[in-house]
């Protein structure tokens, strides 16, 4: 079973991506309600 070890790191990557992605979003939504609180 030598695919084991690229499937660990094709799993690890995309839960890296997804926590980035999470974090861009969360980061979006903070920035954005800054913004209208800022704004009005």
């Amino acid at each position: 079973m030598q695919t084991h070890g690229k499937q660990d790191a094709i799993l690890n990557l995309f839960s890296t991506m997804t926590r980035v992605n999470i974090y861009s979003a969360y980061y979006m939504v903070i920035l954005h309600r800054f913004r209208s609180l800022c704004g009005d």
